[in-house]
């Protein structure tokens, strides 16, 4: 067979491959009557209404269904497609999976769907918004679930059809219409690899251009990114690096894209994933407060009551939402404050995932930390190990490795802020791999997209429910999937036991004698001078009468007090290392701060004294106070990010309530000795 025969008969089948996932592509409308119906439905009982259909609002809805109330929840999607789930996308692509998989189930009775719908008008005041064609839903509660766009790179000439987004099936729907044997994917980001090794699949050329010096670079470090790009490569994707596109132009049936060395590429489709921008059209017509996005509280409110924005169309604490585990937590959180129940918890640590043909990469927890200590385990070529540890603590990973690599040890080790201790170091710099955890606790986090935890599965599970039953009920797994196998491992029961997280057990000591001191001092205060020669406090009394114990004792606390510092300035200082004593250095901190405390009852017999004295003892009090209560808060940092950040600002005032006390204690010393 000639090279032109065969050119030509990898066209057609290359053709032939695009119409067939034409064809699987079946759009879905609602009828005009079902529309009607449910419109005049909502003029009678106002429902919930949640515009958008996407993994927002679907988590959004499945929610609000789970909780006891007469309302109904109707979902508005644009799309003309049944809710699915649109992180897998690129997978179901790329391994040749039918589209059906993609959809999503098993919703309540309680949600009623409208496909094909488009909301064009929002009246805050009438409580109701109105369709392209003019109709009407009141509703009780509205959510805003209108997601984002796309933002084209500020590439001059590139406009035309052949120039796509890659976000959602009618965009599929759009590039197969075209059949394009040559793409470029314009953005080496996550949008953009998915959408490269997906079109791959069904185009003859995938080209990918990044801007920046390595792929990926919100979620790798260079190395990582580089060996990436080499998973693509041997893919038969081309990737660019460093690119510097600068013109655009077409000519109706190709793209041909400029960089600044004059380089010329040619292309039948070019697609952006450069970046998103917050569908924000509808709450600006009605006059909501926006930013960058729909501005919203911690509860998802945005400016009006009765209206919720949630996922990548909202800005809270001014930050859009820009992955899916963040938009997720938006719809637990609107959802309980629709319904008045306690708000849902803070977002977990994310656990991104791209499977490469055999290669998998995964970025967990703060992988790209600017104050961290990395370890890195290097096995091959193929293989890329990276343990970020902070604080003595394990907050993050990155791995490329083989695509059955188990990462469930390092998501643990991650949630749980695993201690990086000898033993730990060893097994990963032999193995490549941290102890497995299979005695977990049950606010540990299974899947990081819902925030199902550990104990939440062994309670479904113990209760007689199947895996379907409690993937229906939770919807772990059922987002970006890269959880699967440990919510499977977790619901069949095998190997897992469930048992409180350990603490250690010399700051648990060290935080029992320092509250007990405490204690004792504030019960003694104040301790009274003998009453008469005979009284057994008189030889107490000496401690506080006689000069040179008072000197002596003074000047002791004064060295307790240096010696204090020691262990808090060894520890600061080992920020760039491993801290490997981390523990032990906290623990001899608290220790020394007890003794401490007795040294300021020995030379003060618990008396705050008068003017500055007065003042110098307050502040060294409260200073105690705050250690002790520091160090309480530190026994709990381990359980995760928000405990962490207590203990963090607690440590804080720890330290500015020290800054006072070097000036006070001159004052003391010169008055004591001048007077």
């Amino acid at each position: 067979m000639n090279a032109v025969l065969k050119k030509r008969l990898h066209h057609f089948e290359a053709r032939s491959t695009w119409s067939d996932l034409a064809a699987s592509l079946q759009p879905l409308r609602s009828t005009p009557e079902e529309i009607k119906s449910l419109a005049a439905r909502s003029k009678v009982t106002p429902p919930i209404i949640i515009v958008g259909a996407g993994p927002a609002a679907q988590e959004c809805a499945r929610q609000m269904s789970t909780m006891m109330s007469d309302d109904w929840i109707l979902v508005i999607n644009g799309e003309q497609y049944l809710p699915y789930h649109r992180a897998q996308l690129s997978s179901v692509l790329a391994t040749g999976s039918e589209i059906d998989a993609l959809f999503a189930h098993n919703f309540s009775e309680r949600i009623h769907f409208l496909h094909g719908v488009n909301i064009n008008a929002l009246d805050p005041q009438q409580k109701m918004i109105a369709t392209d064609e003019g109709i009407q839903f009141h509703y009780r509660k509205l959510v805003l679930a209108t997601g984002s766009c796309s933002r084209r790179p500020p590439l001059q000439g590139l406009i035309g059809p052949r120039v796509f987004d890659f976000r959602q099936l009618s965009d599929l729907e759009k590039i197969a219409s075209f059949s394009p044997r040559r793409v470029a994917v314009l953005g080496g980001g996550l949008l953009g690899i998915e959408a490269a090794r997906a079109l791959k699949t069904f185009s003859e050329q995938v080209t990918v251009f990044e801007y920046y010096p390595h792929l990926l670079p919100r979620q790798m470090d260079l190395e990582s990114g580089k060996r990436l790009a080499d998973h693509l490569i041997a893919l038969g994707i081309e990737v660019h690096v460093n690119a510097r596109l600068i013109t655009a132009e077409s000519n109706g049936m190709h793209i041909s894209l400029s960089d600044e060395s004059d380089a010329t590429w040619n292309f039948e489709a070019v697609v952006c994933a450069t970046g998103i921008s917050a569908n924000m059209e509808l709450a600006q017509q009605a006059q909501l407060q926006c930013n960058r996005g729909i501005v919203v509280d911690d509860n998802q409110h945005t400016s009006d009551p009765d209206i919720y924005a949630i996922g990548e169309c909202s800005e809270r604490n001014g930050q859009v939402a820009g992955n899916l585990s963040t938009s997720l937590e938006h719809a637990r959180r609107a959802a309980s404050a629709i319904f008045e129940k306690p708000p849902a918890p803070q977002g977990f640590a994310e656990v991104f995932q791209l499977k490469i043909g055999s290669c998998v990469a995964v970025a967990i927890g703060n992988a790209r930390p600017a104050d961290s200590a990395a370890i890195t385990f290097t096995p091959n070529s193929d293989s890329y190990y990276r343990v970020i540890v902070d604080e003595q603590r394990i907050v993050g990973a990155i791995l490329i490795g083989d695509a059955k690599l188990d990462f469930s040890p390092f998501t643990a080790a991650v949630e749980q802020r695993l201690e990086w201790t000898d033993a730990v170091e060893k097994s990963f710099l032999q193995t490549g791999q941290l102890p497995r955890i299979d005695l977990l606790s049950a606010d540990t986090v299974t899947c990081f997209c819902t925030g199902v935890t550990f104990g939440q599965l062994c309670q479904l599970r113990d209760s007689g429910l199947s895996h379907e039953s409690i993937i229906a009920q939770t919807g772990a797994s059922q987002h970006c999937g890269s959880c699967a196998q440990r919510v499977a491992r977790i619901t069949s029961g095998t190997g897992l036991v469930l048992q409180k997280t350990p603490q250690p057990k010399g700051l648990w000591t060290a935080t029992l004698l320092s509250v007990l001191l405490i204690g004792a001092a504030c019960s003694a205060l104040v301790m009274p001078f003998a009453s008469s020669w005979q009284s057994p406090w008189r030889a107490i009394d000496e401690l506080w009468r006689n000069n040179l114990l008072r000197q002596l004792s003074g000047y002791g606390l004064l060295s307790l007090i240096a010696l204090a510092f020691w262990p808090a300035w060894k520890r600061r200082s080992q920020r760039e290392g491993k801290r490997r004593q981390t523990m032990s250095l906290l623990s001899w901190h608290m220790i020394i701060g007890c003794a401490v405390l007795i040294g300021f009852v020995a030379h003060t017999g618990a008396r705050l004294g008068h003017g500055l004295n007065s003042s110098l003892s307050l502040v060294f009090v409260t200073t105690i106070l705050l250690g002790a209560v520091s160090s309480v808060a530190w026994r709990q940092a381990a359980h995760g990010a928000r405990q962490r950040a207590v203990a963090q600002r607690i440590r804080s005032l720890h330290w500015v309530s020290l800054f006072p006390i070097p000036a006070l204690l001159v004052i003391h010393i010169i008055k004591s000795y001048y007077f």
